[in-house]
């Protein structure tokens, strides 16, 4: 039951990311199409499209490592089954499973 929901909820949210951006997309196909009648060079067009990502891509990042972050130490710390060189112990975030029998 909870993978039907989770299929209906995968496929609203595909649904509502393709639109946003057709939508943008269509916006800005108009906004350069203006700014290009009036005289904008390819050059700084190429640099208009990337500034909101150049924006936007340094909070999405330590949004994510943060909440990564705190999942972990809410954890306790993640799994310690792994060892690194040496020996020591390596924490490594996993999703509890169950024991075999």
């Amino acid at each position: 039951m909870l993978l039907g929901f989770a299929g209906i909820a995968l496929f609203v949210g595909i649904f509502i990311i393709l639109n946003t951006f057709s939508v943008i997309v269509a916006q800005r196909t108009r906004e350069l199409a203006l700014l290009r009648a009036i005289g904008m060079r390819r050059t700084r067009r190429a640099g208009d499209l990337t500034d909101p990502v150049d924006a936007v891509a340094p909070v999405a990042r330590v949004g994510g490592w943060s909440t990564v972050l705190l999942q972990s130490l809410e954890d306790g710390g993640g799994d310690t089954r792994f060892t690194g060189a040496g020996g020591s112990p390596v924490r490594v975030l996993a999703a509890p499973t169950r024991a075999t029998p």
